[in-house]
């Protein structure tokens, strides 16, 4: 296998103003004090606004392959969508990572981080060491999501399991395995969306979240597969970004590829055995208010076996804090 093409932190710098052009400045996540947005170039939303224009529901329908089964989808690449407070999806990930790269798989695509940064996600590839910023901002992120083990609606066997199966000791997985992690968000179009506070967040606001952040991390796989096309990749994002969700198609949907929703299902004390579930076809299935469609939905309690891929395992007993190797 071929290693893969990095570059300087300016490469990735000049691919995002090019792909995202902006006319002020804007803080880099090594920033804890700065409240800019930026403002970004009307050339921009014409270029989103013609993206949008070239793809119909009939090419979209036209252009989607049904898995019949789980082992299906290690015939290339795909797209995990997940609801990010969920246990399951990061623990999926994390079990099964050098089975998903012994099957293929090289690179795992990874919303929230921004793509302005891959540098840093590129050095602790190499070299296994964590950046004190990359660290902060993924530790941020299981926190905004209760994914990092320091509080959220659940507790006993939830609150430990979300120590191990958090978007940090996904990252780490994958170093360990030697997945590189590449990063799909575009910080203009991140911070422009004030993302980070869910207060304020209103429907419009996340109608424009999907509708920018698909065609930024559209441009961005196409531009890391021409680059790197050896192998296969699997990637991580919120479920709404999948599919088509109002009006706007999901990436799945853009790139042609099958996708696995995983989800997790709370325990009723009075009948702690629920069954785990896998449907299968694409059809409408709702989960916590919202309607979703994927190839293949897995809807399993977290400390239950989920069927998974065959290989090897590893939970994570004894793994440390990236920082502190």
């Amino acid at each position: 296998m071929k290693s893969p093409r990095l570059f300087t932190e300016d490469h990735y710098k000049q691919f995002c103003q090019t792909l995202v052009p902006i006319s002020t400045p804007y803080a880099d996540i090594t920033s804890s004090t700065s409240e800019l947005r930026p403002s970004i170039k009307r050339e921009f939303f014409e270029k989103v606004d013609a993206f949008y224009e070239t793809f119909s529901p009939e090419l979209i329908k036209a252009g989607h392959n049904k898995i019949q089964n789980l082992s299906e989808l290690l015939k290339g690449s795909f797209i995990i969508g997940e609801s990010h407070s969920d246990i399951n999806p990061k623990r999926y990930l994390i079990e099964n990572m050098r089975a998903l790269k012994a099957a293929g798989f090289n690179t795992l695509y990874f919303e929230h981080l921004y793509y302005n940064d891959q540098k840093l996600l590129d050095d602790f590839f190499l070299t296994g060491k964590m950046d004190e910023n990359l660290e902060r901002e993924l530790l941020r992120l299981g926190r905004g999501h209760a994914t990092a083990g320091s509080g959220g609606p659940m507790s006993g066997f939830y609150h430990e399991a979300r120590k191990k199966y958090n978007f940090i000791n996904v990252v780490a997985a994958a170093q360990e395995a030697g997945i590189r992690v590449v990063a799909i968000d575009v910080q203009a179009v991140y911070e422009s969306q004030n993302t980070k506070d869910k207060t304020s967040v209103n429907e419009k606001e996340s109608t424009n979240r999907m509708r920018y952040m698909n065609y930024t991390t559209h441009e961005i796989i196409k531009q890391e597969q021409k680059l790197n096309s050896d192998g296969t990749w699997l990637a991580l994002m919120g479920n709404m970004h999948v599919h088509a969700q109002y009006d706007t198609p999901g990436v799945a949907d853009l790139l042609g590829v099958p996708s696995l929703f995983i989800f997790d299902v709370s325990v009723d004390r009075k009948n702690p055995n629920i069954p785990t579930e896998v449907k299968y076809g694409n059809e409408d299935n709702s989960y916590r208010g919202y309607t979703f469609k994927a190839d293949v939905m897995i809807y399993a309690a977290p400390d239950k076996p989920l069927p998974l891929f065959d290989g090897p395992k590893d939970a994570l007993n004894t793994r440390q804090s990236p920082a502190a190797r």
